[in-house]
């Protein structure tokens, strides 16, 4: 989204108030743009006016990405929905094959 400094604003729960800009959690999307100069032109032209782009958005769209995965599997652990180690995941496919 766009902050109120003009400068685009990285939100991946779409919480912020205002006008949001939809891109491709996809890095080659963020390298493309990138590579040709066209990354500022083209938030510009989805946020009708000119915007900042700050220079480290990639790695903090990452960092961001990370975070939320983490929180989504500490939900999901926590729900009963998520396994981690070998022989958990074993019983769990086992329970599975169990019942088919």
């Amino acid at each position: 989204m766009v902050g109120p400094e003009r400068t685009i604003v990285p939100d991946l729960v779409a919480t912020l108030p205002g006008r949001g800009i939809w891109l491709s959690a996809s890095g080659d999307v963020l390298e493309t743009a990138r590579a040709q100069g066209g990354l500022g032109r083209a938030f510009a032209r989805a946020a009708r006016g000119p915007v900042t782009v700050p220079p480290d958005l990639p790695a903090v769209l990452e960092a961001l990405l990370v975070r939320r995965i983490s929180e989504l599997l500490g939900l999901a652990r926590r729900a009963g929905q998520a396994v981690a180690g070998f022989d958990k995941a074993r019983e769990w496919l086992a329970g599975l094959v169990g019942e088919g």
